[in-house]
């Protein structure tokens, strides 16, 4: 299903968010302001569904890299106290990681307080009291104390932590055409990438899956067709790189599960070395989760455990 991407509109018609920031409808994943999905998060309409609620969202240097609990190494009083920001966030979540990356981009990581919004109990999500208590069920979302803003979504927080903390590393570009092109990736990102990606996993027939490995390579090389090098941009770190980077990360995933495997020679050649310099850059390489436990994450989605039957009506039944 093709859907309207109003992204685009947004960044460059304005660049600010208040308290009453509005979901977006940007794909087939999110939870959105007419009813529909976007991009976003898989994981938080799941957790929406299994919480029986309508509702929506809530989430060095000065680089925080996670302990076990992927929390910053701090007692929860110290950290209220000090933070400027409180990010709920989860550790399997790639559209949490976008925000991390976003804040680490910023240098201001250190300055919020991190709540494990989600954890996976069984086939479910639990909900953080916290999170819950502030009206939303998902990651990532953004308390901003001072102002009292919430922000939920991933693109909604990147767009937020770039207008608040400003310069340097500008993530969305201010010169329109590179900004344009930043925008045409992430939504092709989220309209083509990650459908395929979430496809592969769930679909349990050979057949199926061989169909989404296809056409996820057709995204890849719609992808690397616009990479510059050594980032989407050139020397620029953007908002096309933080958003492509969780999902860089999780193609172990695919490759443990469904052995699927990005070509190394051919037209997605370059894919490797835009991952690899992604995947190494400091903001990124301090969000990155033990392999063994993102594979572990991702099992009820190889095995189709999922509780909620969401997944089912998208990828079973149509949307």
């Amino acid at each position: 299903m093709t859907r309207a991407y109003p992204l685009l509109h947004v960044l460059t018609t304005t660049r600010r968010i208040e308290a009453s920031y509005p979901r977006r409808s940007f794909g087939p994943f999110m939870m959105s302001t007419d009813g529909g999905r976007s991009n976003g998060d898989a994981d938080r309409a799941d957790a929406n569904e299994d919480a029986g609620s309508d509702d929506g969202n809530l989430h060095g240097e000065n680089l925080v890299r996670p302990e076990t609990a992927h929390i910053p190494e701090r007692s929860c009083s110290a950290a209220e106290a000090e933070s400027e920001l409180v990010f709920f966030n989860t550790f399997f979540c790639p559209y949490a990681q976008m925000a991390w990356i976003a804040l680490n981009e910023k240098g201001v990581a250190d300055r919020a307080e991190f709540v494990e919004g989600l954890t996976i109990v069984g086939g479910d999500y639990q909900v953080h009291p916290r999170l819950r208590k502030l009206g939303h069920l998902g990651v990532p979302t953004i308390y901003h104390k001072s102002s009292g803003t919430v922000v939920g979504g991933s693109t909604e927080c990147i767009i937020f932590i770039d207008d608040k903390f400003g310069r340097p590393n500008q993530l969305i570009p201010e010169n329109v055409e590179m900004r344009e092109r930043a925008v045409r990736c992430e939504q092709l990102l989220h309209s083509l990438f990650t459908f395929q990606f979430y496809s592969m996993l769930l679909r349990q027939e050979t057949e199926e899956q061989d169909r989404a490995k296809k056409k996820l390579l057709i995204a890849v090389e719609r992808l690397v067709d616009g990479y510059v090098g050594p980032y989407y941009l050139g020397e620029c770190f953007s908002l096309a790189d933080l958003s492509m980077a969780p999902y860089m990360d999780r193609m172990i995933v695919l490759e443990h599960y469904r052995d699927f495997r990005v070509p190394e020679k051919g037209p997605t050649a370059r894919w490797h070395e835009w991952s690899k310099n992604v995947l190494e850059r400091e903001s990124v390489a301090t969000t990155r989760q033990d392999r063994e436990r993102i594979i572990e994450a991702y099992r009820r989605y190889a095995k189709c455990y999922v509780r909620n039957n969401w997944y089912q009506r998208v990828f079973f039944q149509g949307y």
